[in-house]
């Protein structure tokens, strides 16, 4: 189970002005975000790409155990939460639990095979089950995407490091 941090977005069946996303495409993903245990997102500028990645009680259970850092490793598509979304706006989704504007979902890929590395650092020494601040890293590895008409694109490698540990709201 692992947390979108995100509301239901209205989505936009026609692919016609959407072309989907080609390989290489992880070069446009320069803005980041996280919150919750653990979201972490990257972006396009201009908002047209989102890629999404959630997964459950790593930062809860390095506070709980003491841990300095934590890394899990993953293979895809597995216990996590990862999908990449075409569109308009896609940037107002992540750690927001109040939406606003015209958001249009286009495309959505999620991970056929490929690998995720995710470490966590608690950041402070008191918490509670709301706020447990961390630092995260995750690194995605040879992840093949597939859209709903099966178009296919292959993500080489892409880190994500942000603070998390906090709910949106």
């Amino acid at each position: 189970m692992s947390c979108r941090c995100s509301s239901i977005t209205d989505t936009d069946t026609d692919t016609d002005t959407d072309p989907g996303l080609e390989d290489g495409f992880e070069a446009s993903l320069t803005n980041f975000i996280g919150c919750a245990d653990v979201a972490l997102h990257a972006y396009t500028p201009d908002g047209s790409i989102l890629l999404s990645f959630g997964y459950n009680g790593l930062v809860l259970q390095a506070y709980k155990t003491g841990a300095e850092s934590l890394t899990e490793s993953i293979t895809l598509p597995g216990d996590v939460w990862v999908e990449v979304s075409t569109g308009v706006n896609q940037h107002l989704v992540p750690c927001n639990d109040a939406i606003h504007g015209g958001i249009e979902t286009h495309r959505t890929y999620t991970p056929l095979s490929g690998s995720a590395t995710l470490t966590v650092t608690p950041t402070d020494k008191t918490w509670t089950e709301w706020e447990m601040p961390a630092d995260a890293t995750v690194v995605l590895e040879n992840v093949e995407f597939e859209d709903d008409s099966g178009d296919t694109v292959t993500l080489p490698t892409l880190t994500i490091t942000h603070y998390v540990g906090w709910l949106p709201g």
